[in-house]
Formats: C-alpha cells, structure tokens, sequence
C-alpha cells in the first residue's frame, strides 16, 4: 500500500514538473523574442543618438544642445528630444525612422524662429494666472485659457478671432496678462447635463469671470463657452456653444 502511495505521488511530482516545463517553453517562445527586440532597438537608440550628435554639430554649429534619444512605438521610428542649455524656448524634435535614411523631420525652423515655442511659453504663463484666479472659485466644470481659443485654427471662421500681432522673439520676457488682453481665451467648460444654461446665464457667467480677473490685473480677449448636453459611456460631451467678446460686454 504505501509503494502505491509513493508511485502516485511520483507521477503527480512527474506531472508538475512536465506543466512547469512546457510553462518555461512557451515564456522563452514569447520573451527570448520580446528580449531580441528590446536589444535591437537600444542598439537603434545608441547609433541613433550619436547620429544626433554629427548632425547638429553640422547644421546648427556653436550650439550648447544636450539630447535624448528614444524609440516611438506608435512611429515604429525614434524621436530625439533637442533642447538648449542656455536658451529656455530653443527646444525642437528630430524623428529618425530607424534605417539608414537619416533624420527624416526636424521641427527647428517651425519652433524655434518662428516664435511659436515662445508663444506657446507665454500661453502656459497666461493659463497658470488665470487658473490661480478661477480654478476652486468659479460654479463651472472647468477653465482653461490659452491663445488659441476653443474653437481650434480651423473653426475660428465661426466667431470672430483675435488677430495675433504679437512680435514673438526667443527667450524674450512677455507680460503674460497684457498680452492676454489681445489674445487671450478664458474657456468655460460647463456641463449641461446637471442643469440648464441659458443665453443669459452663460453671459453672466462670463461677466463674473471678467470681473475676478479684472481685480487681478489679467487681461481676456474672449470667453469661449463649451456646453455638453449629452453622456458618452459616463462623460459628458462638450461643444462649442459661443464665443463672448470682453470688449462687447455691458
């Protein structure tokens, strides 16, 4: 009897071990892969980043540049990071597809000399102010402000849109609240589905908000108003419902 129980228990331990074996095949059918793959591209990473290096000593030369290098899964390609050591809005991308094409797209000249990512700084700026102000304080579902509007370039035909004149120069201070009395939104987001708004409610919305950042020196061109009226699997939908003018409010 217990000779029995000792072969029962011997094909049992056979059978676990003989799971245990065929587990260990398959993980090393799935990882070694995985494994091969995660090499191959820190290897396309390191030739990549010294890539980087011959390339902008050759195009943009006397340039105190530092970089990082990493592998874009959505591209399959590989992005390298460029900012400056020394110039706070000099910050550009390179996109490298990974054989030997070379750098396939560099955003310098669209970034950098145009002014956008000083534009893009001062916005930033000019959001934190504003949120400081409104955001905790104010009955909506949420605030944001910027210097494009809600509406996005495309759309802006639908209302009238603040004409950018501002002269955007690298690394130059701006005064983020006077500019956002030429070209500052303040967009209210607010949710339909709780209560409803009317024409009236949402100007008088916008006139408190203007009054709030008026007492703390933040200019608005405009309020753009985002209103759901709908749920999509338990969010709200928002739309763009109108934009309110500083200048036109009584």
């Amino acid at each position: 009897m217990a000779k029995e129980d000792f072969s029962a228990g011997e094909v049992l331990k056979q059978s676990i071990l003989a799971v245990f074996t065929v587990l260990g095949v398959l993980a090393a059918l799935i990882f070694i892969p995985m494994g091969l793959e995660k090499l191959e591209q820190a290897k396309a990473v390191a030739r990549i980043h010294e890539e980087a290096a011959a390339y902008l000593m050759e195009k943009y030369p006397g340039n105190d540049f530092q970089w990082e290098t990493h592998y874009e899964p959505q591209t399959e390609g590989y992005i390298v990071q460029v900012q400056s050591q020394s110039s706070t809005d000099t910050h550009f991308r390179l996109e490298h597809p990974g054989d030997d094409t070379g750098f396939c797209h560099d955003t310098y000249e669209y970034l950098v000399p145009s002014g956008l990512n000083t534009r893009q700084r001062v916005s930033d700026e000019y959001e934190a102010a504003v949120l400081e102000v409104l955001h905790g304080n104010f009955p909506v579902y949420e605030v944001e402000a910027d210097f494009h509007g809600a509406q996005g370039a495309s759309r802006q035909g639908k209302a009238e849109a603040a004409q950018d004149t501002v002269v955007w120069v690298t690394d130059q201070e701006y005064d983020a609240s006077q500019v956002g009395a030429q070209i500052g939104y303040v967009i209210l987001w607010l949710d339909g589905t709780k209560q409803t708004y009317t024409d009236d409610q949402m100007n008088r919305l916008a006139r408190q908000a203007a009054a709030l950042l008026d007492e703390a020196g933040i200019g608005v061109y405009a309020f753009d108003i985002m209103l759901a009226d709908s749920y999509y699997y338990g969010s709200p939908m928002f739309h763009f419902e109108k934009r309110i003018l500083k200048s036109e409010m009584n």
